[in-house]
């Protein structure tokens, strides 16, 4: 991560909870404090079940502005045995997550962050063609850390992080679920922005190829205790690439530990294997490690 790009919000999370007893030695709390249980019938951000709608892994309106009408191939640079597929619009389903968002979710609960990011792309887009590195957006004023545009932007990322989540069963992350709606106030994203490593080694060379990507969901970890740390996913247009994540903190683990057992052992295994089987360094700058 650029570290004029990355931030983190301050405070303490349990000064903004409604459950739980803070004592002056023990913190102590029942189920669903920090996690609550996914479901593809209901909303990743709000839980609710009621007129659920899609969200695109890639912004819309970034597909659009990339590619325009044209018809879209989908696949994985540099995957065995990728097998390709066609999106006919922007508005196409295969950009799809699983995972639901409900319409007030996707609505007027985050159409202030969506637009934000739109603003904030823009102007990047215009940094980069003018021979600028992307992560100068941040050096602003209007974008600079704790400033309201700052915050949507890192409210955007907490939505298709919590998408991500959704899309592998994963609980939902209350306070980041919350941060994203806009009914919690701490910002634990960190952000970062720079160039995109495949479109400068794959696309890039060749001028005229468009190109947009996601990097999935990354799990980190320790590598000695096979211990999480937290989730991370990048997010491309064109040559500029995105990265957010968030980290867990101790309460959170234990959540996870006692009652989200199964998610947990899944995640301490991917762990795991990514230290015994570590990535490439290339593999590592395509995902903006």
């Amino acid at each position: 991560m650029d570290a004029s790009a990355s931030a983190q919000g301050s405070g303490d999370p349990q000064e903004y909870c409604k459950h739980g007893v803070r004592g002056s030695k023990h913190v102590t709390w029942g189920m669903g404090f920090f996690f609550v249980k996914n479901s593809l019938d209901k909303c990743c951000l709000c839980g609710s079940s009621e007129r659920l709608t899609g969200e695109h892994k890639i912004k819309r309106t970034g597909i659009a502005k990339e590619f325009g009408t044209d018809t879209m191939t989908i696949g994985t640079i540099g995957a065995k045995n990728s097998r390709l597929r066609y999106a006919q619009s922007p508005k196409s389903k295969a950009f799809h997550f699983r995972s639901k968002l409900c319409a007030e979710c996707n609505g007027s609960r985050t159409q202030e962050p969506d637009r934000e990011f739109d603003r904030l792309h823009t102007h990047i887009s215009e940094l980069v063609q003018d021979g600028n590195e992307p992560s100068e957006a941040f050096d602003s004023a209007e974008y600079a850390v704790g400033t309201q545009r700052f915050n949507n932007i890192a409210r955007y990322f907490a939505k298709l992080i919590c998408c991500h989540l959704a899309e592998i069963d994963a609980p939902r992350p209350i306070y980041i679920s919350r941060f994203a709606i806009g009914s919690f106030m701490q910002n634990r994203m960190y952000l970062g922005v720079h160039r995109d490593w495949t479109f400068d080694r794959h696309v890039g060379p060749d001028g005229d190829r468009k190109y947009a990507a996601h990097g999935g969901l990354v799990v980190s970890g320790n590598r000695d205790t096979h211990a999480l740390n937290g989730f991370h996913s990048t997010l491309t247009f064109g040559p500029v690439q995105y990265g957010f994540f968030f980290r867990l903190d101790w309460k959170e683990l234990l959540e996870l530990r006692l009652f989200h057992s199964k998610f947990y052992a899944w995640a301490r295994k991917q762990v795991k294997q990514g230290t015994e089987q570590p990535l490439s360094e290339n593999e590592r700058k395509s995902l903006g490690l």
